[in-house]
């Protein structure tokens, strides 16, 4: 992250913990309430995991900018903004409402409103990177667990300190993981997914995501706050590792394709979240969304 003296009055704390056990560093960042600037929601709370403490500030910093960022909806902003491809040719336009955090109109906030898709960084083409990698993420998790899993391949297993993670590989365009951590009675303790070119890059964000889905869900990272280990997993009535049905073969070669080819192929376009405060230090927000309206 640049020069922290940037941020101020956008981010009002930002603490880290280390969990020794697990080789992990937490970090917790807490941006300003968007409605003291505008915004129609306080929305900015951002979590982040890494091996050291600068990765984990980094991250949970860029997930809180980027939430915030989203609630920061400009005066004026149309019912519909204009969508660029990653490589930066227009394509057509999409509801704010499924942009901003949230979009209102004169009657107040347009929901659905959802982080999915949101990403921060210091130029378009990282944040456009970030956010596609997110929704190809959850495209392919959605797409597998409500068939019943077909085509999910067993991937072997991981170790994050003294957690097993049991990985599985999903169909995607790009490698996309999802990692499960399960309590000794094979209760799903912490689950987390990631996509990635690499695919051992994408095993290890998915580890990182899993345990630290696990340590939110014990109240570890947010002290008071004790929330669901299995909450990625849970809508597709999938509570424990038996639940998880891998019919795919281990090893299976995806085909190696570029980001900008797998978010063209699955139809990805990207919308500037950018809001004015953001300007002044070179932060960019952006959602990635799927299709735009044509005109």
């Amino acid at each position: 992250m640049r020069d922290a003296s940037a941020l101020a009055g956008l981010v009002e704390s930002l603490e880290a913990r280390a969990f020794a056990d697990l080789g992990l560093w937490v970090a917790v960042a807490k941006g300003a309430d968007a409605r003291t600037m505008g915004g129609a929601a306080d929305v900015a709370l951002g979590l982040g995991a890494g091996a050291t403490r600068e990765d984990a500030e980094a991250r949970a910093l860029g997930e809180c900018l980027e939430r915030l960022g989203a609630a920061l909806v400009p005066d004026g902003t149309p019912a519909e903004v204009p969508a660029r491809t990653f490589s930066g040719v227009p394509a057509g336009w999409v509801p704010a409402a499924r942009v901003y955090l949230p979009y209102c109109d004169a009657r107040g906030p347009v929901l659905p409103a959802t982080s999915e898709g949101l990403a921060f960084a210091f130029d378009r083409q990282t944040a456009c990177l970030r956010a596609g990698l997110e929704l190809i993420e959850r495209a392919a998790l959605r797409d597998a667990l409500s068939t019943g899993g077909p085509g999910v391949a067993a991937a072997g297993t991981q170790c994050c300190g003294k957690n097993q993670a049991t990985l599985y590989l999903l169909p995607a365009p790009i490698p996309a993981m999802l990692a499960v951590i399960a309590d000794g009675r094979g209760r799903i303790a912490g689950a987390g997914s990631a996509a990635d070119p690499d695919p051992q890059a994408s095993a290890e964000k998915a580890v990182r995501e899993a345990a630290l889905a696990h340590l939110a869900a014990e109240g570890e990272v947010l002290p008071g706050s004790v929330g669901a280990g299995d909450a990625l997993l849970a809508p597709f009535g999938i509570r424990t590792i038996r639940d998880l049905h891998a019919t795919g073969t281990h090893g299976h070669v995806q085909p190696v394709i570029t980001p900008a080819e797998a978010f063209d192929a699955s139809g990805l376009v990207f919308a500037d979240a950018t809001p004015p405060a953001f300007r002044g230090f070179g932060g960019t927000v952006v959602r990635a969304l799927k299709g735009g309206r044509h005109v």
